[in-house]
C-alpha cells in the first residue's frame, strides 16, 4: 500500500497536515498519510502544463499502448484493489470485481481504444460569398481537473483522469479524502505502465485543494463529482477563469412498479438495486412509485426480500449491505429516517440499526 503522491513522475510524500484513513467498518483508523502541501499542488500543475504543452503526449498510438498497459496492469492487481477499496470505503466485497475494478478496466479499454479514432467531420461547401468549408475537429483542451467521489474511487479516476488522458489532455487529479489509498495505488501503477512524467498527477488534500483545482489559472477544465450545492459551487469558481466544466450531481431515479409486475420476481433485485454500496451512489433509485391497488402486496413481498439480505462485514462475500462510510453520514440518515416519522411516516419494516 503506497501513501505517496504522484507528482511529474515521480512518487513523493506529501508535505501538508496529516489524514487518518478511517475504515467504516471497525472505525478505526488503518492507514494515516500527510496530504499535499500548497506548493506540492502547484508542482502538480507546472508539470501536467509542461507536458501538455512539450507534445510528449500527443500521439494516439502512445496514449493507447500506454492506457492498454495501464488496463492490464490494474487487472493484475485485482485482488489488491479489492481488499484496499473495501477497507477504505467499507462497500462489500461482492461488488468489488465488476463494479469498483472490473468496471474501471473496461472503461479504460474502451478509452484506449477511442485514441486512435478521427472523429473530424466535414460540414461541406458553402459557395455563397464568401465561400467557405467546414470541418468539425475535436482536440485536446489542455490541463483537466478532477475531482473524485469517494464511493467509486477508481471508476471516478478512470472516468475523468483518464478520459482525459485518452484525448491528450493532462490532468491533476485528487480524490475523495476519504477514499485515497486505492487513487494512490493507481497512480504508482501509471508509472509502471509508461505514462510520461507530468501527464498525470494525483495529490490528496482537502477543501482547500479542492477549491484551488477549480480557481488555478494552469487548469482549462475541470470535471466534478457530488452534491448539487457543491457543484454550484465549482461552477461559479470556475466560471471566474471561463474554464469549461463536467458535472455529475448525484439525483436519484425513481423505480415505478407497475400493477401487473411480478412482486416475488422482482422485490429482492429492487431493493438489492438501491441497497448496492449501502445505497451510497446516484444509480441508486430510492424512490420506490408503486401502484395503489398492489401496495399491501408489495410490503409483504419487501418484507420477504429483506429477510434474504445480508448485512455485515463487507469483507464477507457474502454481505450485500455494508456500513455507511462516516459515522456523520450514518446519523444524516437516521435523520431522515426520524424527520420521516415525525412527519407522520410508519416503519413498515427493520429500524434501528442492526
Amino acid at each position: 500500500m503506497t501513501t505517496a503522491l504522484l507528482i511529474d513522475g515521480e512518487l513523493v510524500p506529501g508535505e501538508g497536515p496529516l489524514l487518518a484513513v478511517e475504515n467504516p467498518a471497525t472505525e478505526e483508523v488503518f492507514a494515516q498519510l500527510p496530504q499535499a502541501s500548497a506548493g506540492q499542488f502547484e508542482q502538480a500543475v507546472a508539470a501536467a502544463r509542461r507536458a501538455f504543452e512539450s507534445g510528449v503526449w500527443r500521439d494516439a498510438e502512445l496514449r493507447r499502448s500506454v492506457l492498454l498497459r495501464l488496463a492490464e496492469l490494474v487487472e493484475q492487481h485485482d485482488a489488491a484493489f479489492r481488499s484496499l477499496l473495501v477497507q477504505e470505503s467499507g462497500t462489500p466485497i461482492a461488488l468489488c470485481q465488476g463494479l469498483h475494478v472490473g468496471g474501471p478496466v473496461n472503461m479504460m479499454r474502451h478509452f484506449a481504444e477511442r485514441t486512435v479514432v478521427d472523429r473530424t467531420r466535414a460540414l461541406g461547401q458553402d459557395p455563397r460569398t464568401p465561400p467557405s468549408e467546414s470541418l468539425v475537429r475535436y482536440e485536446p483542451v489542455g490541463v483537466v481537473g478532477g475531482i473524485g467521489a469517494y464511493n467509486s474511487p477508481l471508476l471516478f479516476l478512470v472516468s475523468k483522469a483518464i478520459a482525459a488522458l485518452a484525448a491528450g489532455c493532462t490532468s491533476v487529479y485528487t480524490p475523495s479524502p476519504l477514499t485515497p489509498l486505492a487513487t494512490l495505488m493507481f497512480g504508482e501503477l501509471a508509472l509502471g505502465a509508461g505514462v510520461p512524467p507530468g501527464v498525470l498527477n494525483i495529490v490528496v488534500g482537502g477543501v482547500d485543494l479542492a477549491r484551488s483545482l477549480t480557481t488555478h489559472p494552469g487548469i482549462d477544465k475541470v470535471s466534478f463529482t457530488g452534491s448539487v450545492a457543491v457543484g454550484r459551487q465549482v461552477m461559479m469558481q470556475a466560471a471566474q477563469g471561463l474554464r469549461g466544466v463536467v458535472l455529475e450531481l448525484g439525483g436519484k431515479s425513481a423505480a415505478i412498479v407497475l400493477p401487473g409486475a411480478d412482486l416475488a420476481k422482482i422485490s429482492l433485485p429492487l431493493h438489492g438495486r438501491y441497497l448496492r454500496n449501502s445505497g451510497q451512489g446516484c444509480q441508486s433509485p430510492t424512490r420506490l412509485l408503486v401502484h395503489e391497488s398492489r401496495l399491501a402486496d408489495f410490503v409483504d413481498a419487501a418484507r420477504e426480500a429483506y429477510s434474504k439480505i445480508p448485512v455485515g462485514d463487507p469483507m464477507d462475500p457474502a454481505t450485500m449491505a455494508g456500513p455507511l462510510i462516516t459515522a456523520a453520514h450514518r446519523e444524516r440518515v437516521e435523520g431522515y429516517v426520524a424527520r420521516a416519522i415525525r412527519d407522520g411516516a410508519r416503519v413498515l419494516l427493520g429500524g434501528g440499526r442492526p
